[in-house]
């Protein structure tokens, strides 16, 4: 508590007696009710604000623990494997090994194991596109649905004289025809817009179809 303030307050209450009546009794009615509130004020706990020297200071949080280029390319292997591709887990590693102490290589092999599919490791950790189905047929025939993020597009293989795509939404909508095609040949549609869908396919002869993720 400020000891000076009911002093100087107390020196402001006699030097107020000397002005008018009018006015004497109300100055002196706030200056008593502000030294009242000063009076009343709990004092600054300053104990609490100087920290105890018996006080721990807070732990740092522990630093991750480094993957190695054989756990990144083991699980990287395993993504290939059920997505049908193929990848020397040895020669990856060994390329791998003298990069483990750079800070972009642990990102990186971070972003790898926590992929759940090949599909996304390349989306996610490489930044390039990605067959997140493919659908091979012939003539006549609606493939199973698939999801989707925002961004994909289908493209098209085609080898008989017709080839035609319906996109349907899952609740069985036509979105659109996003393939007529006279002749076999190539193509592709891209769409913006993610979600779940399905496809329905009238054609001649064979075709193969890839559901492809953007970046």
């Amino acid at each position: 508590m400020n000891k000076t303030a009911p002093w100087s307050l107390a020196c402001i209450l006699a030097l107020t007696v000397a002005c008018d009546d009018g006015s004497k009794d109300a100055e002196i009615a706030r200056l008593k009710a502000e030294l009242a509130k000063k009076e009343a004020a709990p004092a600054p706990d300053v104990a609490a604000a100087v920290p105890s020297a018996d006080a721990k200071p807070e732990p740092e949080p522990a630093p991750e623990p480094k993957v190695t280029a054989k756990q990144m390319c083991e699980h990287f292997g395993e993504l290939a494997k059920a997505d049908g591709k193929e990848l020397d887990v040895a020669d990856c590693t060994k390329q791998g090994e003298s990069h483990e102490g750079s800070p972009k290589f642990q990102e990186q092999a971070r972003c790898v194991l926590q992929s759940k599919t090949y599909a996304e490791q390349r989306l996610k950790c490489q930044g390039k596109e990605a067959v997140v189905k493919t659908f091979k047929g012939k003539g006549q025939q609606t493939v199973r649905p698939f999801t989707v993020a925002d961004k994909w597009e289908i493209r098209w293989d085609a080898n008989g004289a017709i080839f035609q795509a319906m996109l349907h939404n899952a609740d069985g909508d036509l979105v659109d025809i996003v393939a007529n095609q006279q002749g076999k040949g190539t193509g592709s549609a891209y769409r913006p817009k993610g979600g779940e869908y399905y496809l329905q396919m009238n054609a001649m002869g064979s075709w193969t179809v890839e559901i492809v993720q953007l970046p």
